[in-house]
């Protein structure tokens, strides 16, 4: 199934009301908004909604993504993103019944903010936030190699008194709001390591090749009057334990025995002098938006 994107032309009906619209300008950091106070028949309200948020349908293989309306030239940066309705017109007697009230119009508290959704041939048109964590992981190391005292006295170290080390990382929480589609590729990777370096949009930080270990993604999902909507965090865990030119990610070990005052990080091998690979590494960018 592939997202397809349309311009959205606003077919209901309406009008507008005097003393419409109210613009607000802030700041530079402060930004940009606007409302329109609309009416349309109330038989058409929903419908005119629909139109000025956007809307997705399925129309054979392809999700069809309807981008919300503009507010105007003036501030084409606008866009529509939230509506209050409210009763117009007269409430007579005959229109009441013991649930609820009818009435022959609507007034649309029409609110316009600047956008901040991307369109993603993957997921639709989509709000991106980014979360960076601080981890800390109680490494128990080997006694092998280790020992208590020096030279005559030294005395081998029980394996229950075996030393902990602290080891530093990092959680990475990529997050896709207002997604339409749930993208297969979003399962294909849990458990694996980035091939390449990853730099994150919003924060400029860089995961270095084989640092981040890309974990079991969370989504929660809404219908709304737009359709069916998910919210999918992408989460990675980044462990690096080398330097800024030499990284030593998931497929680096402690070996505590190594001579040096440090405890040093390595690759394991097996017989046949091959480095284990304990995380596969695999090109994950098609997860992002």
């Amino acid at each position: 199934m592939t997202v397809k994107f349309i311009n959205n032309m606003v077919t209901t009906t309406f009008g507008e009301l005097a003393g419409s619209p109210e613009e607000m300008i802030a700041s530079a950091w402060g930004g940009v908004g606007a409302t329109r106070k609309l009416h349309c028949l109330a038989r058409d309200r929903i419908r005119l909604v629909r139109e000025l948020l956007g809307y997705s349908e399925v129309v054979g293989d392809n999700v069809q993504i309807h981008y919300p309306a503009p507010y105007g030239p003036d501030i084409p940066s606008l866009v529509a993103t939230s509506v209050v309705v409210k009763p117009f017109g007269k409430c007579g007697a005959a229109d009441i019944d013991a649930r609820y009230a009818t009435y022959p119009g609507s007034i649309l508290d029409v609110n316009y903010e600047v956008a901040n959704r991307i369109a993603s041939e993957q997921y639709g048109f989509v709000t991106l936030t980014e979360e960076l964590l601080d981890t800390t992981e109680l490494v128990t190391l080997t006694t092998r190699g280790l020992y208590w005292g020096t030279g005559g006295s030294r005395e081998n170290i029980d394996t229950f008194d075996a030393p902990s080390k602290l080891s530093h990382g990092k959680e990475w929480l990529y997050t896709i709001s207002g997604a339409y589609t749930i993208p297969s590729t979003i399962f294909d990777h849990v458990g694996k390591i980035n091939t390449s370096a990853i730099t994150s949009s919003y924060t400029g930080e860089v995961f270095a090749s084989g640092t981040l270990l890309y974990t079991a993604p969370s989504i929660a999902s809404e219908v709304t009057l737009a359709g069916t909507i998910h919210r999918i965090t992408l989460r990675f865990l980044h462990k690096d334990n080398g330097t800024a030119g030499s990284p030593k990610g998931w497929n680096w070990f402690p070996r505590p025995s190594k001579a040096g005052a440090d405890v040093d990080f390595e690759p394991i091998y097996d017989g046949a002098d091959q480095a284990k690979i304990f995380y596969v590494m695999t090109n994950y960018t098609d997860v992002f938006a």
